[in-house]
């Protein structure tokens, strides 16, 4: 299991995030809650 990752914010959909971390990408699914508030740090 996973209990963070930090990185750069590739690509946002209502229902899942896509995130760089040095070079590996990582597709994150995520609440149709927290989605909006994705881009302001909580991932």
């Amino acid at each position: 299991m996973i209990a963070y990752l930090n990185g750069k914010l590739a690509f946002k959909s209502p229902a899942m995030v896509h995130l760089d971390v040095n070079g590996v990408g990582y597709e994150v699914q995520i609440s149709l809650h927290t989605g909006p508030r994705s881009g302001a740090g909580i991932l």
